[in-house]
């Protein structure tokens, strides 16, 4: 069997301290000794690999032979205290790829009016740190794409100020999960989940048995707490890929003013590609972990039975061997037209919380409603020259992320 090399260290604690430094360029120099390389966090030896048929063989082939790494044992490290375990099972509801057309087909309108009642607030000049404001449009968009409630609804009041306690209490994308019992909770916050709880029991006692477009329908055999995870996780994914996404028109606007001049089918292709390619340099989900509960072979390797291996997408998606500049920010990269043969499992923006295309889907097309409709209504320029990601439970951006909007002379078309 191959050995697996890595950097060497004396240190009692291993790589800790360079881990805990800036993770994601300790990741980086990690893969320069290969596409499988060993390293030490404590006592514990622990993988990290970049290739794809390895990430494809731990994750899917033999994927019984290895349990999920919850995210709070990941980025302990880091030294971010008071974290919950992030259950990879219950991430993006489990949708079908003919319900997300048809939802938002359906809810297309009601979408838009959200998103532009929002914005209709700005105005031409006006300075807006877009991390705080994408936080309540994606709430209010989620809160009507999961559960058909308005932005006035007691529900969507309840999801706002659990959002609310997370931000002040963590960083915004704390994932709690599992909900502790309410009486170990401030009043509060016992108060808004107890709301949230009751919310939801009435929407499934005076729901039609016709209703099946929201995605609460879909998720009809689960608990409050459990869909109460999947609204939180999905919407951390969501706000956090629109902020990265508004960062790369900012960075190139060239393809700003090309997505503002496209319309119709053209636009949403286009939107598409730009999407695809801002989740590739910036993926929420920038680490994650599988440990072996067994001894196992994947290629011509062996790992011992509780070895960890860390698949990092940050690192994955740039990878030179497989991406031509991949540093550079190019969405033509995912043009239909050009067929371009990227890896089946080298590109994972959502880790394993949203592993099918329906998922994915799922969580593009709210990105797409709520960013759309901003970049064609507003010229968009950031006011700090350079964003910092940095890793925590999802890629963060180490600075505020402010913005100045301003307004053409004439309306931009959209095709929303």
């Amino acid at each position: 069997m191959k050995g697996i090399q890595g950097p060497s260290t004396y240190r009692m604690t291993g790589h800790l301290k360079d881990f805990q430094e800036n993770p994601l360029l300790f990741l980086r120099h990690l893969s320069e000794y290969g596409e499988a390389t060993s390293f030490r966090l404590g006592h514990r030896r622990c993988y990290l690999t970049t290739n794809p048929q390895m990430v494809k063989d731990i994750v899917f082939t033999n994927a019984n032979s290895f349990v999920d790494v919850g995210i709070k044992n990941v980025v302990r490290t880091l030294q971010v205290h008071d974290l919950y375990e992030f259950n990879f099972s219950t991430g993006v509801p489990k949708v079908k790829g003919s319900f997300v057309k048809k939802h938002f087909s359906t809810f297309r309108i009601e979408h838009r009016t959200i998103v532009q009642s929002h914005i209709s607030l700005w105005e031409s000049g006006d300075l807006k740190v877009f991390n705080e404001e994408v936080q309540d449009l994606a709430l209010c968009l989620l809160a009507h794409s999961f559960f058909g409630v308005a932005n006035k609804h007691d529900l969507t009041g309840h999801l706002r100020k659990l959002a609310e306690l997370r931000t002040k209490r963590h960083q915004p994308s704390m994932i709690k999960v599992p909900i502790p019992k309410l009486g170990k909770r401030n009043p509060i916050e016992a108060h808004a989940i107890a709301g949230v709880f009751s919310c939801l029991q009435s929407l499934y006692n005076h729901r039609s048995t016709c209703e099946q477009n929201n995605v609460y329908n879909v998720l009809d055999n689960e608990s409050e707490g459990d869909i109460l995870q999947r609204f939180f996780i999905t919407y951390d994914l969501i706000r956090n890929a629109c902020s990265w996404l508004m960062y790369t028109f900012c960075e190139h606007q060239d393809i700003l003013r090309h997505i503002q001049l496209l319309k119709g089918q053209e636009q949403d292709e286009y939107m598409r590609m730009v999407i695809l390619e801002s989740l590739r340099l910036y993926p929420p989900i920038w680490l994650f972990g599988k440990q072996a509960v067994e001894a196992v072979q994947v290629d011509n390797y062996l790992f011992k039975k509780n070895e960890t291996i860390f698949i990092s997408p940050y690192s994955l998606h740039r990878n030179e061997a497989y991406f031509l500049e991949p540093n550079e920010f190019l969405p033509e990269r995912f043009c239909l037209d050009l067929n371009v043969d990227i890896p089946q499992h080298l590109y994972l923006p959502f880790g394993m919380i949203a592993e099918t295309e329906a998922q994915v889907e799922y969580v593009m097309t709210m990105v797409k409603a709520i960013t759309l409709p901003l970049v064609t209504s507003f010229n968009i320029k950031k006011v700090r020259s350079i964003i910092h990601p940095k890793g925590e439970i999802l890629l963060e951006m180490k600075e505020p992320f402010s913005i100045v909007v301003t307004k053409d002379k004439s309306p931009i078309v959209t095709s929303l």
